[in-house]
């Protein structure tokens, strides 16, 4: 770790570098050991917290400063412009993990607001799909012809993120009377039934790749790796549109909000515990006649007092 520290040099001006170099050092020698972050990770987001506070908020390179709660929470709202909510949340998180390595609770005047949720990114519209059902099949081998159509059906089909693709093998997958489930495994281990329109890839695909191999490329020897998915994307044939697997599931997420699937059902198949995770896809969700609204509303309830 001494070594990484050692040999570490950011992006900016030699000139800043030379000014906060041994404060950066110094702090992330001292609060690594007690966080579970990496000393490059941290050394990364302090230089660049420790540039701000000293080059714009014009604090002296003190700890107490640097690192109180509160400043670390201006960075993160002011200082990074270009950051995904996403980012800063992760950001703010190995800083304020910093804080209490260095400063315990005297870094600590209260807890901080929440970071605002990320925007869902946009589904596709159904011409969309349909350029994308053309891409998947123009592509150059029978191989990558079937993983293009697993993927879209993976994704649009039964709203699989990529790490749930990743772990996805032949075996997994059911095909009955009822149609095709796919019991996905990992972190979010779920049962997953395929819209009815997609379950023909995904078919084909068990037909043919054993029971122990990965559903997409079945051939490669890394499951796991991150890219794997949108390296396959990059590479494939064709030069109009190409899929997103973040994007195929919100398709699924939102076709199934707009065929008012029960919530509770379509929160366990997409793996979520939290109802705002579907519900900031709304926007993307077309109006009901207000008399159909009435009509819905008007229903008879279930009486589930037991």
């Amino acid at each position: 770790m001494a070594r990484r520290i050692q040999d570490f040099r950011p992006d900016m001006p030699e000139s800043y570098w030379q000014v906060i170099d041994a404060f950066v050092r110094a702090a992330v020698t001292d609060a690594q050991p007690a966080t579970v972050y990496s000393a490059q990770d941290l050394l990364s987001v302090t230089a660049r917290h420790v540039l701000w506070c000293w080059q714009t908020a014009g604090l002296a390179l003190d700890r107490k400063a640097v690192f109180n709660r509160l400043v670390i929470e201006e960075f993160i709202a002011h200082g990074c412009p270009t950051l995904s909510p996403a980012s800063k949340g992760n950001r703010r998180s190995q800083l304020l993990r910093m804080s209490e390595a260095l400063l315990g609770q005297e870094g600590c005047p209260g807890r901080l607001a929440p970071l605002p949720p990320s925007d869902p990114v946009r589904p596709y519209s159904s011409s969309e799909l349909v350029a994308l059902g053309s891409w998947a099949a123009g592509q150059s081998t029978a191989t990558a012809r079937r993983d293009a159509g697993t993927l879209l059906a993976l994704g649009a089909g039964a709203g699989l993120a990529v790490e749930d693709v990743a772990g996805l093998t032949a075996g997994m997958v059911t095909v009955d009377d009822l149609g095709v489930l796919l019991a996905v495994p990992g972190r979010r281990p779920r049962l997953v039934p395929v819209l009815a329109s997609w379950e023909t890839p995904i078919i084909e695909a068990t037909a043919v790749i054993p029971a122990d191999r990965p559903l997409f490329r079945e051939r490669r020897t890394t499951p796991n790796k991150k890219n794997f998915a949108s390296n396959f994307v990059d590479c494939s044939a064709g030069v109009g549109i190409k899929p997103s697997v973040q994007r195929l599931r919100a398709t699924w997420i939102v076709g199934h909000l707009t065929a008012s699937t029960p919530v509770v059902a379509l929160m366990a198949a997409a793996g979520v515990e939290s109802l705002e995770a579907l519900t900031r896809y709304l926007r993307f969700v077309p109006g009901i006649d207000p008399a159909e609204a009435r009509r819905a509303l008007r229903g008879q309830l279930r009486d589930h007092s037991g």
